[in-house]
């Protein structure tokens, strides 16, 4: 295995498929080199050294200051293998990085976002002066784009006043990411309401010294960091084989076809006496024997009260849960869409690309948790997901099913209930929308072309063309 200059490198392959396996191999095949093996938490860490057998675990934990102990272990290079988080490992300079081999398996978020709204009579600012000085005062400006819209900064580390202090303590986590942008009339336009911000790692640098990096993760190249820096990428060649048949003894579950589970729907319910919640969580229970792995939007969690063993959303490369055959994943991983359309004007991603890698790759993640992860396994898997889109984002399950409990949206226009949409036309639309980002005049002529082919009346028209808007979104 060899790496060339200026390239950085990746390996996707579905979870469970040996990228941990492929690293060992490696590592152990090539004695006399120094690697860093970066994962997204600290049971991964323990997980990669119990595996390997030998290396040094970094962690808030086990290292007081530790950036500066990552660092000197990097220049006096006393143990061959070093395990750190991805937050960790963005905040070393690469120079320190050159001598070593740097393995990044599972870690595919390189920017982070936050929206706050401007309200003059917040706490912070009574009796202060305007939100834009301040704001002005809390990040130092260092460029303008060439729209204007937007403004690069960073984080003031001399303020001294109590309410600026309190304000950048808002933003500080954004102090770790390589550029911080923010829309700039929170600095010029007192009548602004809100402010958005954006933070992101520039992989251009590990590329301009030279550091040695390989990527894996599970179809690496529909994910963001591929996506944005596609040009600095190489596959890396390897011997692993995918298995694209392992989906299909699984069964998919759902109980929405006419909308989405969003935070919106969410905080609608949860003070209703017989909620959606307990709807699905009650049919879960009565219609499963054995305990369920499940998961959902934290502040949700007793709503649900589903029967089994609970995780968190975020979960990736964990092993220890394959036990598990049947599995419930609800939860809403979407972006506001103002929050959406200013990530796609400073980063380029749409809509629809932001919510199949925050919510549906999570949860195709969360169901590689379970024996589905076990790939010498011939037991069928079951799971449930709230609804259809989310269903279907998990390719070649060996079937799909709907579950009336009685929480479906009816989609009506002018008073006239809107008819159900054909199997077939539903499948087709499906993989007709996904091929790439569709415009509202392409999605105009398709519904035409289909209302046409099968006769569609004007409730089921309607609800296709609500359908498709909803999986493009920024069209």
């Amino acid at each position: 295995m060899s790496i060339y200059s200026k390239k950085l490198y990746y390996v996707s392959i579905q979870c469970g498929g040996g990228k941990t396996h492929l690293i060992i191999k490696t590592i152990n095949a090539n004695p006399s080199k120094n690697y860093i093996v970066v994962v997204p938490s600290k049971q991964l860490q323990l997980q990669y050294y119990n595996s390997l057998g030998f290396g040094l675990i970094m962690n808030h934990e086990t290292h007081e200051n530790l950036l500066e102990s990552i660092s000197k272990e990097l220049i006096q290079r006393n143990e061959r293998v070093l395990f750190i988080t991805d937050k960790m490992f963005y905040r070393i300079q690469p120079q320190l990085l050159k001598p070593w081999s740097v393995f990044v398996d599972d870690c595919v978020d390189y920017f982070g976002f936050q929206s706050d709204v401007i309200d003059s009579s917040d706490e912070l600012f009574k009796g202060a002066l305007l939100p834009a000085y301040l704001y002005a005062n809390v990040f130092n400006i260092t460029s303008i784009s060439d729209d204007e819209n937007y403004v690069n900064v960073t984080l003031n580390n001399d303020v001294r006043s109590d309410v600026l202090v309190r304000i950048k303590q808002r933003y500080e986590r954004f102090q770790y990411y390589h550029q911080i942008v923010i829309n700039s009339t929170a600095f010029s336009d007192d009548n602004c309401r809100r402010l958005f911000i954006i933070g992101y790692y520039d992989l251009e640098q590990y590329v301009n010294n030279g550091v040695e990096i390989v990527y894996f993760a599970n179809a690496f190249e529909s994910t963001l960091i591929y996506k944005k820096y596609s040009h600095l990428f190489e596959e890396y060649k390897h011997d692993l084989v995918p298995n694209d048949t392992n989906n299909q003894r699984l069964t998919v579950k759902y109980f929405a076809k006419n909308n989405a589970l969003s935070s919106t729907r969410l905080k609608a319910e949860r003070d209703k006496t017989n909620n959606m919640m307990s709807s699905i969580g009650e049919y879960i229970n009565a219609n499963e024997n054995v305990p369920v792995l499940w998961t959902c939007n934290e502040a949700y969690k007793r709503y649900w009260n589903i029967t089994g063993e609970y995780i968190t959303p975020c979960q990736r490369g964990m092993n220890h849960l394959q036990h598990h055959t049947v599995a419930a994943c609800m939860v809403s991983m979407k972006v506001d869409d103002a929050m959406a359309k200013h990530i796609e004007a400073v980063l380029g991603h749409t809509y629809g690309e932001i919510v199949h890698q925050y919510e549906y790759e999570a949860i195709n993640q969360f169901v590689y948790r379970t024996n589905l992860r076990n790939y010498q396994s011939n037991s069928g898997v079951t799971l449930y997901v709230f609804d259809e889109n989310q269903a279907y984002s998990i390719e070649g399950a060996g079937s799909y099913e709907y579950i009336d409990v009685g929480i479906d949206a009816v989609l009506n226009r002018a008073g006239r209930p809107g008819s159900e949409l054909p199997a077939k036309v539903r499948d087709a639309a499906r993989k007709w929308i996904r091929t790439k980002e569709r415009t509202m005049i392409e999605i105009t002529k398709y519904v035409n072309k289909m209302t046409d082919k099968y006769s569609l009346d004007e409730g089921q028209k309607t609800r296709l063309i609500d359908k498709l808007k909803h999986e493009t979104k920024g069209a």
